[in-house]
């Protein structure tokens, strides 16, 4: 069984690998996992979930000295600052951007894999 400690690192780890480099490392939004253990990998609602990031990632740094990595730390900053371009600096959808995935608030990127 794992530690309290454990088990936050893991989590912490989660957050990392959820940060998909084909999706310009933005957060999973939804990982639906069927019966025959197949999962989809989604992402969308960005603004909602870039803020949930920061808060969980922050919340784990300063409880477990959990290490956040600088290209982590950057691609998220980045993509903070985007969500807070907007005259009210309030968090918002990010976009419109020509050419970019994440104009759109629905789901954009779903991956099939195997769980193992």
């Amino acid at each position: 069984m794992l530690t309290i400690k454990e088990s936050m690192e893991l989590a912490g780890k989660n957050l990392l690998a959820g940060l998909l480099p084909e999706n310009d490392r933005l957060p999973v939004w939804c990982v639906p996992i069927q019966p025959d253990l197949r999962a989809t990998f989604c992402c969308g609602w960005f603004a909602h979930n870039i803020g949930r990031w920061w808060d969980a990632m922050l919340r784990l740094e300063s409880a477990t000295g959990f290490p956040l990595p600088p290209e982590a730390e950057e691609d998220m900053l980045r993509h903070l600052r985007a969500c807070l371009n907007n005259p009210l600096d309030i968090c918002c959808h990010m976009g419109p951007r020509q050419g970019d995935a994440w104009n759109r608030p629905e789901v954009i990127d779903c991956q099939r894999c195997v769980l193992s």
